[in-house]
């Protein structure tokens, strides 16, 4: 499923939203993928997910190919960012941020998170995405994917903290 032109209707949000949350559910294993270069969109994306899985109890990594700035040392768990991990050991990867699969920093290659049989949810804020996913939400009008996450976090009724 797919939301194109940045046409977002409240039942369509909620439809995906619901999908993503199943199929976090039904994950043994998740990796949540920001993109390489990573800026606070990214990393605070990745991580309040990350920080979410890990209190309902699912093994769960964050990547991203380059080590975060020093200016982001402030958020929860930016240790948590690992650099190299098996591209097998994860049935889901959640990637945030990513308007393409370049972004994760491994150029003409490609993403070996991408082609490893994972089930990969894109959810993103560009309108240039390019739409990788099995599942994609991505939403050209809102400010950020952190604003994303917040909505895809509310709609699965989880209780927001200061993390």
């Amino acid at each position: 499923m797919c939301l194109n032109k940045g046409i977002v209707t409240y039942f369509m949000e909620q439809e995906i939203f619901e999908q993503i949350g199943e199929r976090i559910m039904q994950a043994k294993s998740v990796l949540v993928l920001a993109h390489h270069r990573p800026d606070g969109d990214t990393l605070g994306s990745a991580l309040a997910l990350k920080i979410w899985l890990d209190k309902i109890g699912k093994k769960a990594k964050v990547f991203c190919k380059d080590v975060p700035a020093e200016v982001f040392a402030f958020m929860p768990q930016i240790g948590d960012f690992v650099r190299k991990v098996k591209e097998n050991d994860f049935g889901l990867v959640l990637a945030v941020d990513l308007a393409g699969t370049e972004m994760a920093g491994y150029g003409h290659r490609g993403c070996p998170f991408f082609s490893c049989g994972a089930f990969v949810v894109n959810i993103d804020h560009h309108a240039s995405n390019d739409r990788f996913g099995d599942l994609n939400f991505v939403d050209p009008n809102a400010a950020s994917t952190t604003v994303i996450i917040y909505r895809l976090l509310k709609a699965l009724n989880v209780e927001i903290d200061r993390e």
